[in-house]
C-alpha cells in the first residue's frame, strides 16, 4: 500500500516533494549534502533546499541545529515543510547513530514537518558491523507515523 516506483531516487524525491509541499517551501538538509539535491528539489517541486549547518557533521544534526536552521528560514518568510536526511551521508559517508535519527524524527514530528530519509547508500557501507548502520524503519520499530 505504501510503495512507489520511479526511475531513480531523484525522480521519486521530486515527486514526493511535489505532493507534500508548495513552491518555495523549505526542505532542511544537513550540510554538506549531495549537490544534485539542489536540482532535484527545485526542478519539479520548486522547493528551497536549506542547509542545516552542523558543528560536527560526523555526529549529524542536533535538535538545536535543526531548530536554528528552521528559525532562520522562517525569519526570511519561508515555510519549513520537510527534513531530508541521507544516511549514510553523501558526500561524507558518515553513518548516523540511531539516536541522531530518532532525535531528528522527533524534532520533525514536534514541528509538524515531514521527515524523508534517503538510505540509498545503506548497502554500500564498508565494515557494516563496525559502522552500526540501522535503517530508520528498524530504529523507529516500524512506527513511521503518518
Amino acid at each position: 500500500d505504501h510503495c512507489a516506483l520511479g526511475a531513480g531516487v531523484a525522480s521519486l524525491l521530486s515527486h514526493v516533494l511535489f505532493i507534500l509541499s508548495q513552491p518555495s517551501d523549505v526542505i532542511l538538509i544537513p550540510a554538506p549534502y549531495y549537490s544534485s539535491f539542489e536540482n532535484d528539489l527545485q526542478a519539479l517541486a520548486a522547493t528551497v533546499p536549506w542547509p542545516v549547518h552542523m558543528a560536527n557533521p560526523h555526529l549529524g544534526p542536533t535538535v538545536v541545529e535543526l531548530e536554528a536552521a528552521a528559525l532562520q528560514a522562517e525569519r526570511e518568510g519561508l515555510s519549513v515543510r520537510a527534513l531530508l536526511i541521507t544516511n549514510p551521508n553523501d558526500p561524507l559517508g558518515v553513518v548516523y547513530r540511531p539516536t541522531t535519527i530518532t532525535n531528528a524524527v522527533e524534532w520533525s514530528r514536534g514541528r509538524g514537518v515531514h521527515t524523508i530519509v534517503d538510505e540509498i547508500y545503506a548497502l554500500s557501507v564498508h565494515r557494516p558491523r563496525e559502522t552500526g548502520f540501522e535503517s530508520v524503519v528498524r530504529i523507529l520499530n516500524n512506527e513511521l507515523g503518518d
